[in-house]
């Protein structure tokens, strides 16, 4: 039975998505990093969580379906400009021991131009995956309005 709760979920998914490439566009312009900036796993985020459980009733749905690779390259998009952007004391942060990682201050305003440059290029990238993420939310919204 479709409820308004998976509604709501959809909607908040649509909201996410779109406000992910908010956060990678300021990353890149060289805003501080907070919690909120690190990249999940397409399975962590509270709408693949959803997706990856109680959303698998949805999956006989060609809608629900389409979501899924364009949902995992929105997160591997973000990851690779985190990646970039995201630096301590100048290196970049995968190259961190354990302790370096909960010892340093992740800044994000110490990239080259190339760095930044690749950076933009890939926000773009990020904004056509949110754009077509929120038409596949959207598609399986307005099928589920119709049972």
């Amino acid at each position: 039975m479709i409820t308004k709760d998976i509604i709501r979920k959809i909607a908040n998914a649509r909201r996410s998505h779109i406000a992910c490439v908010s956060h990678a566009a300021v990353l890149v312009e060289g805003s501080d990093v907070i919690d909120d900036d690190t990249p999940k796993d397409h399975h962590e985020c509270p709408f693949g969580q959803w997706y990856y459980q109680d959303g698998l009733e949805l999956e006989k749905f060609s809608e629900y379906q389409a979501i899924e690779q364009p949902h995992f390259k929105l997160h591997q998009t973000y990851h690779d400009i985190y990646k970039i952007m995201v630096k301590v004391n100048g290196e970049p942060e995968d190259n961190r021991s354990f302790f370096q990682k909960i010892k340093g201050e992740k800044i994000a305003n110490k990239n080259t131009d190339e760095e930044r440059e690749e950076a933009r290029k890939l926000v773009k990238i990020l904004q056509q995956l949110s754009n077509e993420v929120v038409a596949h939310l959207t598609k399986l919204e307005t099928k589920l309005k119709t049972l």
